[in-house]
């Protein structure tokens, strides 16, 4: 067992505790404030360990002071707390990953020596006997009666060194926690700084939620939303939606488009892609000829796609009608939105 006296804190920490070869956890037994003794004996305790991990003794004061100014944040341990640093601590270190065992008195004792043995040497691991009788048996260490000169009626120089060393401590853990509370403080006003601009990025594109005329992508995705709102389960397992594309004039032509709703348009669309819209004899679905009746049916040459048209209005003067290619064959049969068109409007964008 290792007593780290407060000047050689600085050299231990760098050498030992920080040390990239350390092998073994060090476990760190403190005493608590008014009293000289930890609460457990620290040699019997390195004793229990049985070789598996080094016990070092501070003196909670000047030698704790120096630790918390020698290790990172939230890494130190005083006023009889407990604590194991285990291989591999370094300067980024996760507190939490090196156990801190508070001990309020002796009650606690047994408990945390307990959790320090199971914790280094396994659940099945049990406290020496030797152990066990001491943390039974320990007793607060009196401050001494008399002064160094040995005269009566004031403290003893010990008890006025231990009584600085308490306020030194008591200093140090004011220091970090203002250290600790300014550092949450520039946390919380970044973090709002963040949120302010997570809201202000919501707010100047609510406006453009849901627009499905805002590009191809949302427009499809309006297709979507119409085609699960308007149809039942039963309906969507018999008639699923294909696949889908917006020509390259489309979104122009939608954009123009006066006198139908868009969202006539977008739930056609969806009556269309499904195969809905041939079941549905007010759609007049047939194919798009070069004109009036007689004439041939277009089909694309560049892919062989033929062209489709079904009526987006009915008994409404210039009732509008939706071409469409309409791909097949070896491909992967795609409905490609081409165009919206009056009733004598043949044209179809290639």
């Amino acid at each position: 067992m290792n007593r780290i006296r407060p000047g050689s804190v600085p050299g231990w920490v760098r050498d030992v505790l920080l040390s990239p070869e350390r092998d073994k956890p060090v476990v760190a037994v403190t005493t608590p404030p008014k009293r000289r003794d930890p609460w457990m004996d620290p040699e019997l305790l390195e004793a229990s360990l049985e070789g598996a991990a080094d016990v070092v003794l501070l003196q909670t004061g000047k030698a704790t002071w120096a630790l918390a100014e020698a290790l990172p944040d939230r890494l130190d341990v005083y006023g009889g707390a407990l604590r194991i640093w285990w291989p591999g601590l370094h300067r980024a270190s996760d507190p939490y990953e090196h156990e801190l065992i508070f001990v309020y008195g002796e009650g606690d004792a047994k408990r945390a020596a307990r959790k320090i043995v199971k914790s280094i040497l396994g659940e099945s691991a049990e406290l020496s006997e030797e152990l066990v009788s001491s943390l039974q048996v320990a007793t607060a260490a009196p401050l001494e009666p008399k002064r160094r000169d040995g005269r009566e009626g004031g403290p003893s120089d010990r008890a006025v060194e231990e009584l600085e060393d308490e306020l030194n401590s008591m200093s140090a853990d004011r220091k970090r926690a203002l250290e600790e509370n300014e550092k949450l403080r520039k946390k919380v006003a970044e973090l709002r700084k963040k949120l302010k601009s997570v809201k202000g990025r919501l707010e100047s594109s609510s406006g453009q939620e849901d627009d499905p005329l805002r590009s191809g992508t949302d427009f499809l995705l309006g297709v979507r939303l119409a085609y699960a709102r308007t149809h039942d389960e039963g309906t969507r397992h018999q008639y699923p939606l294909g696949r889908m594309r917006v020509g390259h004039s489309f979104m122009e032509c939608l954009r123009d488009l006066q006198g139908v709703e868009l969202s006539k348009v977008l739930e056609v669309c969806a009556q269309v892609a499904s195969g809905i819209a041939h079941t549905i004899a007010g759609r007049e679905v047939h194919q798009l000829r070069a004109g009036p009746a007689g004439s041939r049916s277009r089909t694309r040459k560049s892919d062989g796609a033929q062209a489709w048209r079904c009526a987006l209005q009915t008994h409404t003067p210039g009732a509008r009608r939706l071409h469409w290619w309409a791909t097949s064959g070896s491909q992967e049969p795609t409905v490609e939105f081409a165009s919206v068109g009056h009733h004598d409007d043949f044209d179809i964008p290639e």
